[in-house]
């Protein structure tokens, strides 16, 4: 009897408690989302939503603690209802109910800056007739920055220098709103925080100009091109980048023909260095300068001139051949080379 007691006490303490619990709302993680600063009594349930034009968001609505019957979730834009396609997801957990739901709006408008965006909840209450009776909500303000790149027209016409690019407001911001939409700029141009110039609530950064005009991320917030005081919505410049991939085939097809060529002329050089050092000691030889010649050089060369023979007609190869050879022989062993040539010139 006692331990019955104990338990009805423990599930009604349990029942208690979860009825006890108000329903809860809040946002989902969202890093564009930020807290005014400074929070003010009555918009804790408000959020600043930092965006560029171009941006594609997705809301999350939370609703925690709720009970059967689960009333439905209802999303407003600037007090209008925003009817959408997907349902909500809902868990149950130890008797209390967990919804979540969504809400995308893709490509963010100048327009739409200052709007609310409201998730509203009531519990227990589902009549579609009475919106007033929906008590519990969440807000969200849009602020919204435009993107202007100035380009100036020598920079326009020679496709070389810097272009400045601008996020601005049409309002003051708070330094919640500097630093998340700071840290969009980063992520955009892929610069440091303090490459950032900030000047009465405008944020500007420089790129070369051949970094803009096929950089998806920067022409995804649907800049707004300002030329000589003329502002148009496309690309105002035309030029190509000097660092396509055509530029670099042509660089490399140069260094290889540059490098051919110099093989070549090497090998050439090398050649004709190599022959005329042969000619040269031919020519020594055939005007009989046989002093300069060592004696193991002029035998070496002795018999290789006699194969210069096998070029003679076959009818006087023999005869010429014995002949040399027999006068090569008969030479007297205490007679030099030169005065056999000596010898020679004053028989003829």
């Amino acid at each position: 009897m006692m331990a019955s007691s104990m338990a009805f006490a423990v599930m009604l303490l349990s029942v208690t408690t979860v009825l006890s619990v108000p329903v809860q709302m809040d946002w989902g993680v969202n890093p564009d989302l930020v807290d005014f600063h400074p929070i003010q009594q009555g918009t804790e349930h408000i959020k600043l939503m930092v965006v560029m034009v171009g941006d594609s968001i997705d809301l999350e609505c939370r609703v925690a603690f709720a009970t059967h019957p689960v009333s439905e979730i209802r999303w407003k834009i600037n007090g209008d209802p925003e009817i959408k396609p997907e349902k909500p997801i809902m868990r149950t957990k130890n008797g209390s109910v967990f919804v979540e739901d969504h809400l995308k709006i893709d490509k963010i408008t100048e327009e739409m800056d200052g709007s609310t965006v409201s998730c509203e909840y009531a519990g227990g209450q589902n009549d579609s007739s009475d919106w007033n009776a929906y008590s519990g909500r969440v807000e969200a303000v849009l602020r919204v920055f435009r993107l202007t790149i100035e380009v100036s027209e020598i920079v326009c016409d020679t496709c070389e220098g810097d272009v400045k690019l601008v996020f601005k407001e049409n309002r003051a911001g708070t330094r919640n709103v500097e630093k998340r939409i700071k840290d969009k700029i980063t992520e955009v141009t892929a610069l440091k925080p303090d490459d950032i110039s900030v000047d009465n609530f405008e944020y500007s950064v420089t790129l070369p100009v051949d970094t803009i005009k096929d950089n998806d991320a920067i022409l995804a917030r649907l800049p707004t091109f300002i030329i000589n005081e003329t502002v148009t919505d496309t690309w105002p410049c035309n030029c190509e980048s000097p660092s396509g991939p055509d530029w670099w085939i042509w660089v490399v097809i140069m260094l290889v023909l540059v490098t051919i060529v110099s093989i070549t002329a090497a090998c050439s050089l090398l050649y004709y260095i190599k022959n005329s050092s042969s000619d040269k000691q031919d020519k020594v030889f055939q005007q009989g300068d046989w002093k300069r010649l060592p004696t193991q050089d002029w035998e070496r060369k002795r018999v290789s001139r006699s194969g210069s023979y096998f070029s003679l007609p076959a009818q006087t190869w023999g005869r010429t051949r014995e002949h040399s050879i027999a006068r090569w022989n008969s030479l007297p062993t205490d007679r030099s080379w030169g005065e056999e040539l000596s010898h020679q010139k004053k028989l003829k």
